[in-house]
This record gives structure tokens, C-alpha cells and sequence, in this order.
């Protein structure tokens, strides 16, 4: 019944794809990496996907690297509604060289039953926020164009959850060194090596590897080109695994991941203690400051 309900979720927004902003499928293994293992997963990595040509199973592409570094702030409500059902809500900056490539709201829909495809629907961003009313100052609704949020706040309704009640919950940073996998009609795959960052004391962070299918190839994909995507999404994570028999296949959302780690961090409770504290403190200071006026 949970995937009948997703295909039917993704057969409607795709209906909605050129007035309702971009909806797309993605394919991905992701991948957890343990800190001891990252450097001779960096060198591998660069020894073996340099630029240049590579072949899969006899079909020759080209490879070629980026290095990118994204800021997402990711949103929800007082109950973690979105949490629960594994849904992320964020809003995301891109950088590539300390220049911002693009800015963009995502809503990461529930994954398919094996947590390798999933649904993500973006939203770009106003070139100009004009903060002149309660909607425009909104956390998550000053980031979405006036005409698309009745259909960013339907997804949401549909979920169980009013737009109006998110606030930021988790900021992250993440370090990508990523390999394009390209055929003669564009990128078909890619390796990301992220290094994902709380952006709150104490700063938490974990390494994961995301072996991923070019997203709009593999929506506009028939079943022929979706079986010609998915051999080489496969070849590449067998490779890998191959290699690296330790890295565990873990499909769980980032939002999630870092959002479990902060949980079970002393550090970050007693630093939320310490922030209530000094609230406090500048509570008292400014009321003796009115009384002795």
C-alpha cells in the first residue's frame, strides 16, 4: 500500500512538472564511511575515476570532477512531522569555487520500499525577497515563489503537514567531491564523496558516498533507458563494494542521519541548555534595566 501510494504521489506531480516547478526521481545507493577509511577512499577514487575516458561493460564514457559546497537548511514543524515519515524540507545554496551556482527549496518525497529511488521536487528561488509581509518573512515561504507555494503547501498537506508551522530545525554544511559519468547525450551518473558538517556547537560530522543516477535522465528515461542507467549505477556501486567491502549500503536521509547524531550528543543538549540559560540571563538583565528607568 506505501509504494502504491508513492507511485501515485509521483504520477501526479510529474503531471505537474512544467507549472508547478521541477519534480524529478532520483536513484542512488548511499553509502556510510567510516573516518578511518576516508583517505585511502580519496586516493582510490582519484586513482581510479580520473578525467578522462572510462568503460562500463563495454560502453565508453567520460569522466570528469567538481569539487562544490553546499549550505541546507532543513525545515520542520514542533512534532518533526516531516522527520518521521523520512521526508526533508530544505533550502539549499550552492557553491562551486566560493561563487553561488544556484539556490533552490527542495521537498525530498518517501523513498521507494528498497530506499533507492526516491522523489524530489525543487523550487527556484525569487531573485528578490521583499519582506514587506508575514508570508515573506516566513522561514521555509520567503524561499518559494508566490506561485508555486499553494503547490509546495499541498505536498506538504498531503503529508500531514501545515507549510505554515515549519520552522529551520537542522543547518548543515557538505564538502562534495564529485565524478560525472557522461555519454555522448550528457551526465548519466555520478560519485559524490560528501564530508556533512552540523553547523552547530559541537559540529558533528560523517562522511558518506552517493553513487547516483543523473536525475533528469532517469525521469524522462524510458524502460530502455532506464535499464541502460541502472547498469551502470550497478557496475559502479559493485566496483566500490568490491573494493571497500566495509561500506555500509545505509539509504537514510541526511536530515535523519545528522538529526539522530545530535540527538545522542551530550554536548549538543547541554549547549541547548546553556543557549536557554543565557536567553534567560538577558531576560533578567533587560527587566532590571527597565525597572531601575
Amino acid at each position: 500500500m506505501g509504494n502504491r501510494w508513492l507511485y501515485c504521489l509521483i504520477l501526479v506531480n510529474l503531471i505537474c512538472i512544467d507549472i508547478c516547478g521541477q519534480t524529478r526521481l532520483e536513484s542512488e545507493y548511499k553509502l556510510s564511511v567510516a573516518t578511518d577509511d576516508i583517505e585511502y577512499l580519496q586516493s582510490y577514487l582519484t586513482d581510479e575515476f580520473k578525467e578522462g575516458t572510462y568503460q562500463v561493460d563495454g560502453i565508453a564514457l567520460t569522466i570528469e570532477r567538481a569539487d562544490e559546497l553546499f549550505f541546507d537548511s532543513y525545515f520542520d514543524d514542533d512534532d518533526n512531522g516531516l522527520l518521521a515519515q523520512e521526508v526533508g524540507v530544505r533550502h539549499r545554496l550552492r557553491y562551486n569555487h566560493a561563487v553561488l551556482t544556484n539556490e533552490l527549496i527542495q521537498i525530498k518525497l518517501p523513498s521507494s520500499t528498497d530506499g533507492v529511488v526516491r522523489e524530489e521536487i525543487k523550487y527556484k528561488v525569487p531573485k528578490k525577497i521583499n519582506a514587506v509581509d508575514k508570508i515573506s518573512r516566513h522561514p521555509v515561504l520567503q524561499f518559494v515563489d508566490a506561485a508555486d507555494r499553494d503547490h509546495f503547501s499541498y505536498q506538504l498537506r498531503q503529508l500531514g503537514v501545515d507549510a505554515n508551522k515549519l520552522k529551520q530545525s537542522i543547518r548543515l554544511s557538505q564538502r562534495r567531491a564529485r565524478m560525472y559519468f557522461l555519454d555522448k547525450k550528457g551526465s548519466v551518473a555520478t560519485i559524490s564523496l560528501d564530508h556533512v558538517k552540523n553547523k552547530k556547537i559541537p559540529f558533528q560530522e560523517f562522511y558518506e558516498l552517493e553513487i547516483e543516477i543523473n536525475e533528469l535522465r532517469y525521469t524522462e528515461a524510458d524502460p530502455a533507458d532506464a535499464a541502460y542507467l541502472e547498469t551502470i549505477n550497478r557496475h559502479l556501486k559493485q566496483k566500490i563494494v568490491s573494493r571497500f567491502p566495509n561500506l555500509i549500503v545505509d539509504q537514510t536521509p541526511k536530515y535523519n542521519k545528522l538529526h539522530a547524531v545530535i540527538e545522542a550528543s551530550p554536548m549538543s543538549k547541554l549547549v541547548d541548555k546553556g543557549m536557554w540559560g543565557i536567553y534567560g540571563l538577558v531576560i533578567v538583565l533587560a527587566g532590571f534595566k527597565l525597572v531601575n528607568l
